[in-house]
């Protein structure tokens, strides 16, 4: 897994564990991720706004500020956790569906 589907992945499974999520929750969570892994330099020098990558994979509710998933990429797949999605079996932000998505 590669820091591109880390990201993703973490970004997903906080929205979906709480049904939302602020642009602040998701920073928090991928700098304890980027800690615990150790990619938190690599982080910083490829993820510096994360707002493009974030409103292209997920829906923003402007009244309430929250992120969520966007109903027409949601595809689960049978894991261990009920909310793990695997984002190589996603559509790209640009709506091209494929089977090996990274982002860059």
């Amino acid at each position: 897994m590669d820091i591109a589907d880390i990201v993703l992945q973490t970004i997903y499974d906080l929205i979906a564990k709480y049904n939302g999520a602020s642009l602040e929750q998701i920073n928090d969570e991928l700098i304890i991720k980027g800690l615990e892994l150790g990619f938190l330099d690599l982080l910083k020098k490829e993820y510096t706004d994360l707002t493009p990558l974030l409103m292209g994979y997920f829906d923003y509710d402007y009244q309430t500020e929250l992120f969520t998933i966007k109903k027409e990429f949601y595809e689960p797949h049978r894991c261990e956790t009920p909310h793990q999605v695997l984002f190589t079996q996603l559509p790209a932000a640009d709506g091209k569906r494929t089977s090996d998505h990274h982002l860059r």
